[in-house]
């Protein structure tokens, strides 16, 4: 994670296990784009989403989620608003994006704007991206850029949005 304290105004969260092939892409986009971070940016690397993280979530006026995608083809990158989805998750220990910005307007009224990138993944098994999604790195990087810019200072989703 980035020196930028948790509760800066915009957030990027890479989610995926790194010893599960692609599933570790996301991780790999936000060391990417920490290698030259944005003013105002916080970066976090998680194996998935849980519920605690609602409150550095809430923090944010922009949060983009980085993520492996099964339902892509390998190396594809896709990006897609976030709405807040409130049906249970399957488990108290694994969050979708739309799950926690749930929770979050849940505990505080509103949720920031998100966005999903999505990296095709070729698998999910073994350590180290396949060539497909170490070549789409940098786009998907290109891709959280580009959100960055384009809502740079969004208000909060609240109720009805």
């Amino acid at each position: 994670m980035s020196a930028e304290p948790p509760s800066a105004r915009r957030l990027v969260i890479g989610i995926g296990n790194p010893w599960r092939g692609d599933d570790g892409v996301g991780a790999v986009v936000v060391e990417r784009l920490e290698t030259d971070p944005a003013p105002g940016v916080a970066y976090l690397s998680v194996y998935q989403l849980l519920p605690e993280q609602a409150e550095t979530v809430h923090a944010s006026a922009v949060v983009v989620f980085v993520d492996a995608s099964a339902a892509l083809a390998p190396g594809d990158v896709a990006t897609v608003r976030v709405q807040p989805d409130a049906r249970a998750a399957a488990t108290a220990h694994h969050f979708s994006p739309g799950q926690v910005l749930a929770l979050t307007r849940a505990l505080h009224g509103e949720a920031p704007a998100a966005f999903l990138v999505q990296i095709g993944a070729a698998t999910f098994d073994g350590q180290g991206l396949s060539p497909e999604a170490g070549a789409a790195v940098e786009r998907a990087a290109d891709a959280v850029r580009q959100l960055l810019l384009e809502s740079a200072w969004p208000g909060p989703s609240g109720p009805g949005d």
